[in-house]
């Protein structure tokens, strides 16, 4: 009978399946395999053959997964909803429901990024060195668990107080926690699958990675929803979208038939040890001791070829110098862009409304899109012409593309301030008929009471309005002078006068700030009384308080989040029947009435219309990027781990992961420091600063030495290779 030969070269494309399947949006997500120091599982496959024996292991060649495989599938699925989610909408909770300005709240949702970035390093030294995968994932998943649970109860109004302390507190436990875990859950999952089934293992990462695309593109579209359509305790319903992760105790129950493998060699501290050895050493040395290398320096304690791998790793090292650069504007697609979306117009007329921070499903959908697109077509394309062959071309490319994003980001910001800018032009005034019967307009049309329609400005200043009641002979006629601005709302109403007694009123109730919109992600609205029956009433949720001081007489504007509203009548409790939806920059008023049997009404009048940018010119920005993400992330994982000595990939894999930790920091110091208020021109300085990075990284690409394996480490081209010849040895 024929053996089954399982190859050196198996081991390496079962090991990187987590590469070349992973496909959602974030950097991590390309990476949760490749961290560890060995991404192929160490157990010793049972009843593994030696060369020249009858025994078939062809039998070990079935797909179904172990069922502790399936345990972690569902909990990375959970996890990755969570944290996808809960990143999707915390720019909108540190702004929209905390109060931070924009720059502080960019500061703070770079900060928890970069803790999230810089954790999974931890991670990897304690399971590596200490404790084991099992252990790492079991005592940080109960961190997230109580990081979660801080910040859902401190999303609360009574028992957060909107106070930072207690959100901190819960994301820096969710960052611990998150990222602790990143690099041991896929090869913990590997370590369930015996390592003679290559292609069992594949599955498993299959159905991994696609667990993290259901759980991440699913959260990003549906948590926006969870926090903007439900009210929880008078506030967009936050708490609701923090509260999901507890799924992640469905772990403990997989305990008793997982397979644990012992922790091995801490190569991270190795590294660490074999730096601060040869620093050390230099600088107690003697000038007549002299090094090839100053690394050479700690050859008294290890042996050549950790020093010369340690050589091969700082290489690489210095290539990634300017890569924090291209993440820190990646990463501001949560931030920056997520602000820039909330001074634009989500609507989609009959098929709802997007919100802003759902607008970053677009790279989910893109990067499902476009990796296909550009395996399949774009680079065997570019081939023919000898293009885009080697991975620091493709790089150096995707660089380039990220300027333009943000260049496009700028110009679309600019033509969001231009409108802002503008003066708006009102074409009509609505007319609300508040009087108890159907009223005759200049006798040609109707309209009921309760109702509304809309008299052209241009008739007010010419010839003016005639209403004449159906039920009585009063009337009532308006024109507007050549100086005056045309009403927003005009209201027909009974009212008692001194002289006359009850009288009918047509009150234009003029828009003193006709000139000015609502700003920064915001939109303006006041109140009116029809009857003078409503006092002091509320919004639900947000629970903006206005105080009405008399009939017919409208409130001051108060700038309010663009979400949908009910109006709340403080003295009774009763709330409006009718809710309506206020869109950010938009200019409001609300006309409160109650009916015969006190039922609370509250009509919506558009004083001003919105910001005509629609959200969704953001698609092309999205689309470039996604293109620079292709280009830069998965190539430049594929180029790390090839260059990553056999022992140190760990090691490569973390520095690749703090670029984007370095890249937050960047963010976080230019939006601290406000040297740039204007939002455009910041586009235009990060454009900038990209364009210098691409040209350093070209100028180290162009000087790198590829980095030649030992005979024992293969697989560094097998990666780069599918066609790579195969060991002859069978494993053993």
């Amino acid at each position: 009978m024929a053996h089954s030969r399982i190859t050196n070269k198996d081991r390496v494309f079962a090991a990187t399946a987590a590469g070349m399947l992973e496909v959602k949006v974030d950097k991590s997500k390309y990476y949760y395999f490749a961290i560890e120091a060995s991404a192929t599982p160490t157990n010793t496959p049972p009843a593994t053959p030696r060369h020249g024996s009858t025994t078939d292991i062809s039998a070990d060649t079935k797909l179904a997964l172990p069922k502790s495989a399936y345990y972690i599938i569902f909990v990375e699925g959970c996890e990755r909803f969570c944290y996808y989610g809960l990143k999707t909408i915390l720019l909108l909770y540190f702004m929209q429901y905390l109060l931070l300005n924009k720059d502080t709240a960019t500061s703070y949702y770079h900060l928890f990024s970069f803790a999230c970035y810089l954790s999974p390093t931890i991670g990897a030294i304690i399971s590596d060195g200490y404790i084991g995968r099992y252990s790492t994932i079991l005592y940080l998943s109960i961190v997230y668990l109580i990081g979660t649970f801080v910040l859902t109860l401190t999303a609360i109004p009574s028992i957060g107080h909107k106070q930072l302390a207690g959100p901190l507190i819960g994301l820096f436990l969710i960052a611990l926690g998150t990222g602790g875990i990143k690099p041991c859950v896929s090869a913990f999952g590997a370590d369930q699958i015996s390592m003679s089934n290559p292609k069992q293992l594949s599955r498993f990462f299959a159905f991994f990675y696609f667990a993290i695309n259901t759980g991440s593109l699913i959260s990003t579209l549906l948590t926006p929803l969870l926090r903007s359509k439900f009210s929880c305790f008078g506030y967009d319903c936050y708490s609701l979208a923090f509260g999901v992760p507890t799924l992640l105790i469905e772990f403990l129950s997989g305990t008793p038939s997982y397979k644990c493998v012992p922790p091995k060699e801490n190569i991270i501290v190795k590294f660490i040890a074999i730096l601060f050895r040869a620093t050390r050493n230099a600088i107690v040395s003697s000038s007549s001791e002299r090094k090839e290398h100053w690394l050479y320096h700690a050859n008294d304690r290890y042996s050549l070829d950790d020093i010369e791998d340690v050589r091969a790793v700082l290489r690489v090292f210095v290539i990634f110098t300017p890569i924090p650069i291209f993440y820190a504007l990646y990463d501001q697609s949560g931030s920056r862009w997520t602000y820039q979306a909330t001074l634009m117009d989500g609507s989609l007329g009959p098929f709802g409304t997007i919100q802003p921070d759902q607008i970053q499903a677009l790279n989910s959908f893109f990067v499902l899109l476009f990796i296909p697109l550009f395996e399949e077509i774009i680079y065997p394309g570019l081939a023919r012409f000898n293009l885009l062959i080697r991975p620091l071309q493709r790089m150096f490319v995707g660089m380039i593309i990220m300027i333009f994003a943000f260049i496009v980001a700028a110009i679309l910001q600019t033509a969001i301030q231009s409108k802002s800018d503008a003066v708006p032009v009102r074409s009509y005034a609505n007319l609300f008929n508040g009087y108890n019967c159907t009223m005759n307009i200049d006798g040609i049309n109707t309209i009921e009471y309760g109702k509304v329609s809309y008299i052209p400005c241009t008739k007010l200043l010419v010839d003016g309005v005639t209403l004449t009641s159906t039920c009585n002979t009063a009337n009532v006629y308006l024109k507007l002078e050549n100086d005056q601005l045309c009403p927003s709302v005009l209201i027909l109403s009974e009212v008692n006068d001194e002289a006359r007694g009850k009288i009918l009123e047509l009150k234009p109730l003029t828009n003193s700030i006709a000139n000015q919109r609502g700003t920064k992600g915001m939109a303006l609205i006041r109140m009116l009384s029809l009857d003078g029956k409503q006092s002091e009433v509320k919004t639900i949720p947000n629970n903006y308080n206005f105080k009405i001081t008399k009939k017919l007489s409208p409130t001051e504007y108060q700038s309010v989040l663009p979400t949908n509203y009910r109006i709340q009548n403080l003295a009774n409790g009763h709330t409006s029947v009718e809710t309506f939806d206020i869109y950010t920059t938009a200019v409001y008023t609300v006309l409160l009435h109650n009916s015969n049997n006190d039922t609370l009404h509250a009509i919506q009048f558009e004083d001003i219309p919105p910001f005509s940018v629609h959200i969704l010119w953001q698609t092309v920005q999205y689309a470039l990027m996604t293109c620079a993400e292709i280009l830069v992330s998965i190539t430049g994982l594929i180029f790390a781990y090839s260059q990553a000595p056999k022992r140190y990939k760990s090691v490569i894999m973390s520095a690749w992961l703090l670029t984007t930790a370095i890249g937050d920091l960047i963010v976080v110091l230019v939006a601290e420091v406000r040297l740039i208020r204007n939002q455009a021109m910041e586009f235009v300085f990060f454009a900038v600063l990209m364009a210098f990075a691409t040209f350093i990284f070209g100028v180290l690409a162009i000087q790198y030495k590829h980095y030649q394996p030992r005979n024992d480490s293969e697989d560094q081209q097998l990666i780069l290779d599918k066609n790579a010849s195969e060991p002859e040895q069978i494993i053993q």
